[in-house]
């Protein structure tokens, strides 16, 4: 079984708008696969105001999730998954989560590396305020 988790703007399920970020989304759509068939579908709400990236990052461990699969997201969250046993895969143009799901059952994304990640905490950040959380 594998339990995918993709950022996501709303509570619409597999419609559901994709977050480009990781850490700034507000809710996870968490999908079930057995057999690459879809078992279940649910949204969780991000609890990135318990303890910033690793807060995200224990909710995902804690509904089981084995697979990420985000836009972007900053050095801490991307160490953390990996410490949680969680494969990250990146998603560069899909804009829902059956999109997301559909490219990932094909074999169409590609594993997040470092390469990729975001740096500090100003990638997004135009104004002039610090963020404790850094860059999720």
């Amino acid at each position: 079984m594998t339990i995918i988790a993709v950022p996501s703007n709303n509570e619409e399920g597999i419609n559901s708008t994709v977050s480009s970020h990781f850490g700034h989304c507000e809710y996870y759509t968490l999908v079930t696969l057995e057999e690459n068939q879809v078992k279940e579908i649910k949204n969780i709400k991000n609890n990135h105001d318990e303890g910033g990236c690793i807060g995200s990052v224990n909710s995902l461990k804690s509904n089981n999730v084995n697979v990420l699969i985000a836009g972007g997201m900053g050095k801490r969250p991307f160490e953390f998954c990996n410490q949680a046993g969680i494969e990250i895969y990146q998603n560069i143009s899909c804009s829902n989560v059956e999109e997301v799901l559909n490219a990932y059952k094909d074999g169409k994304l590609s594993k997040l590396g470092t390469q990729s990640l975001c740096a500090g905490g100003q990638h997004h950040h135009m104004h002039k305020h610090e963020h404790k959380h850094g860059c999720c």
